[in-house]
């Protein structure tokens, strides 16, 4: 997840969240949920099930990301 590092840092600044402390939060986050690959799907679980998996480094399912997402971020979970 290092390869994230410089991006999850300008995102936190861009939300007003960043301290060292979250960054190194987020990058172990991004760890558990997808290991740093922006193409994982999780396939199995409920969300799946119900037609809306969860994707990306975070794992977030579709409609999440699109209520949250800023506006010329939008485009790609």
């Amino acid at each position: 997840v290092e390869q994230w590092r410089k991006l999850a840092d300008t995102a936190l600044r861009m939300t007003g969240q960043f301290s060292e402390s979250n960054l190194d939060l987020l990058l172990y986050q991004m760890q558990t949920e997808s290991g740093g690959n922006p193409n994982a799907i999780n396939d199995w679980d409920i969300n799946a099930q119900n037609g809306t998996p969860s994707k990306g480094l975070m794992q977030v399912i579709d409609p999440t990301f699109k209520s949250y997402a800023y506006p010329g971020y939008d485009t790609n979970i």
